[in-house]
């Protein structure tokens, strides 16, 4: 259902992982993180957690962080139903 959401996020988190060393310094350490992200996106694409304020507000905080407090833009110039744009509307202010 909200898989949508879930490839919206995905790409966001996954880097971080192994792009700070410093926060990040084993493969183990990578791999804990990349576990605890992929927790968060299981429970994000759940229908009952679709209007979870507090998932919400986690993962909102997980993508401030792997942005540098830059969020991305979501862009879907063909929109079919909207699902994207409505999906990312729940995470970023940002959606077109």
């Amino acid at each position: 259902m909200d898989v949508h959401r879930a490839f919206l996020i995905v790409e966001r988190f996954l880097p971080r992982c192994t792009s700070n060393p410093d926060e990040f310094p084993s493969e183990e350490a990578q791999e804990q993180e990349r576990n605890r992200l992929f927790k968060l996106i299981e429970a994000l694409v759940q229908w009952e957690n679709s209007n979870n304020g507090d998932l919400l507000s986690n993962i909102r905080s997980e993508i401030l962080k792997s942005t540098n407090s830059n969020p991305p833009h979501v862009l879907d110039p063909f929109c079919g139903a909207g699902s994207i744009p409505l999906q990312g509307v729940k995470l970023f202010p940002q959606v077109a």
